[in-house]
């Protein structure tokens, strides 16, 4: 029996004499030499899920469609009989005269444009009536249309999803990111492609305007230079073997530890990838403290144990003015003590679910002990405070929370602190704290509603635990204008241009003005918190937990700028999933470099 031609095959024609893909070529060689003309026509793969490969083409006649695979005509046309149903209500003229069988032959110009002799991903999304559909939503004007309308485009993505699945691939969307968010140190937005400038030693951020204000009167300063973008696309990784195309967060590749080159898809390698876990982290004193309460909360609640909590970054620190703030409060930097040494520790809350960590909860705090000088000894200031929706039991979530919260003002106590410190107020639009792009879940809270929330928080501390609830700063008689600066001002703290307003007014830098000012800035405030704790005024605070170092945790600005720079972003859960991946591995290899560097420190035995 004589071997087919492809030109008389009206139909793809399967590969299932080997599944080498690298002499794919050699076999349809092998099949009809004129395939070594296949340059010239209009030729490309698809592969299924078992393996099969399909060699699609256009047929040579006048006005012919293309011919394919028809298992797979059948399910698009299913969908596309789906897609008419679903849109009846936005039915108009131009509908009519789409087919399924054009709907379909629009999905296959798309691909054969950019992947003759490849192995294609059937892109939906090309499709012209699909296109026209989704293309329309954002034009409805009524609200209830256009959720009806989201509701349809989410439906059939899932549908079209499994059929590109079916085939191998991960899905059929094209993921975009959200524009990062980015701001000015003086809180003035940086747009998309503007530059901006970023003072070395405190990773401050200027736009171009407050920037040359800024270097007139620091001209030494060390800056860099940067420009505001951003890779809109998901970035794709192609498996080595069956050269399909994957985004990276659909089959959470990790750069990191794979090259492209080495990259596997779940159909070709015998081993599945896992995860980087939280557990790969080690635990200290103060981590495992929170973890147990957090246990304890959720077995009285009935929920499985998997959520973790450790100290991702505990550095000491000097000084608590940078050099933008010494330039704008001249006056309040005089009588700071410049010296004056703390602890900057960031706690990360990581819920595990089926092998995959998700980041749920991250706060930061600056703990004054050991070496640090007095009036701030023994203070704890909360520095940040952040979380995102994904918890996995939304309803307690919220309780979840202030657990947490309650868990290390229960610590703070163990080690011997006299008060902890904070000031708490409602993100404004587009504003972050420690998760980047988290969506608005809790941008909608009001003050009053915060203020609430702390103060359940504070109360759920163990009642054996003595303590003072105050909602503003009581000064003492006794103490002097300096020493009052320096028990109010933190870093990242909100007292910088209080007190330095209060410096400049007549008589501002006499003890009593300076007292009576101080009691009127805090006049009418929901949003500061100071728990003191009596019994501990005579203890020296300690510090159990070892030091660990991390370029990518040693700030909030540091943190929020690698994930702006590497789009780590919180607003879905394949997001989410992928942002803790990325974090947890980077953190393992800093612990893993810092602990070589201690290992060839230490004297040879």
């Amino acid at each position: 029996m004589s071997t087919p031609s492809v030109s008389n095959i009206p139909f793809a024609v399967p590969n299932e004499k080997s599944n080498n893909y690298d002499n794919r070529h050699q076999y349809y060689q092998e099949l009809d030499p004129s395939f070594k003309r296949a340059k010239e026509q209009n030729m490309f793969f698809i592969t299924s899920r078992n393996g099969r490969e399909f060699l699609v083409r256009e047929s040579t006649r006048p006005n012919a469609r293309y011919y394919f695979n028809n298992v797979k005509t059948s399910v698009f046309n299913a969908i596309f009989l789906k897609v008419r149903e679903m849109i009846g209500y936005l039915e108009e003229e131009w509908l009519r005269d789409v087919d399924s069988g054009s709907w379909i032959e629009d999905v296959f110009k798309a691909e054969e444009k950019n992947a003759r002799f490849q192995f294609c991903n059937p892109i939906i999304r090309g499709s012209a009536l699909i296109g026209d559909i989704f293309g329309r939503i954002e034009a409805i004007e009524s609200a209830e249309e256009k959720r009806k309308a989201m509701e349809i485009k989410e439906e059939v993505e899932k549908m079209l999803d499994e059929v590109v699945q079916s085939f191998g691939y991960c899905c059929c969307r094209k993921f975009e990111f959200e524009v990062n968010n980015l701001f000015c140190t003086e809180n003035c937005p940086i747009k998309e492609g503007e530059k901006y400038f970023v003072v070395e030693d405190t990773e401050e951020h200027f736009c171009v305007n407050h920037w040359n204000e800024f270097k007139k009167k620091s001209p030494s300063v060390l800056f860099s230079e940067r420009s505001h973008t951003q890779s809109r696309n998901e970035k794709k990784v192609r498996c080595k073997k069956c050269w399909k195309t994957f985004h990276y967060i659909c089959v959470q590749y990790n750069p990191l530890t794979l090259t492209h080159s080495e990259f596997l898809c779940h159909n070709c390698a015998v081993r599945e990838r896992v995860p980087t876990s939280v557990r790969c982290l080690k635990e200290t004193y103060s981590s495992n403290f929170i973890q147990n309460g957090i246990h304890e909360f959720l077995a009285s609640v009935n929920l499985p144990t998997d959520v973790f909590c450790r100290l991702l970054c505990s550095i000491k620190k000097t000084g608590i003015l940078n050099s933008y703030e010494k330039y704008h409060y001249p006056k309040l930097a005089e009588r700071m003590n410049d010296k004056n040494s703390f602890i900057h520790k960031t706690y990360g809350i990581f819920q595990e679910v089926d092998r995959h960590c998700v980041l749920i909860f991250c706060f930061s705090v600056q703990e004054f002990s050991g070496e640090s000088k007095k009036p701030k000894l023994g203070t704890v200031y909360l520095e940040f405070l952040d979380s995102v929706k994904f918890f996995n039991s939304p309803v307690h979530r919220k309780a979840l929370n202030q657990k947490i919260v309650a868990m290390y003002l229960e610590h703070a106590f163990n080690m011997g602190f006299k008060s902890v410190a904070w000031y708490a107020s409602v993100p404004e639009a587009q504003q972050e704290y420690l998760f980047n792009s988290r969506g608005a879940q809790s941008h909608n809270a009001t003050q009053a509603q915060l203020k609430r929330w702390y103060d359940d928080a504070i109360s759920k501390v163990d009642g054996t635990v003595a303590k003072i609830i105050e909602k503003k700063y009581l000064p003492n008689e006794k103490e002097s204008v300096n020493s009052i600066c320096n028990q109010l001002v933190f870093q990242n703290g909100t007292w910088f241009e209080k007190l330095e307003s209060i410096l400049n007014v007549p008589d501002g830098h006499k003890k009593e003005e300076f007292q009576n000012q101080v009691l009127r800035k805090q006049r009418d405030k929901e949003n500061q918190f100071y728990v003191k704790f009596p019994t501990n005024l005579e203890k020296l605070p300690t510090d159990k937990d070892p030091q660990i170092k991390s370029e990518v945790m040693s700030s909030r600005d540091s943190f929020l700028q690698k994930q702006k720079d590497e789009n780590w972003q919180f607003n879905s859960l394949r997001r989410a999933r992928f942002a803790t991946n990325m974090l947890l591995t980077s953190l393992k290899l800093e612990a893993d470099q810092e602990d070589r560097r201690v290992l060839r420190k230490r004297p040879h035995q």
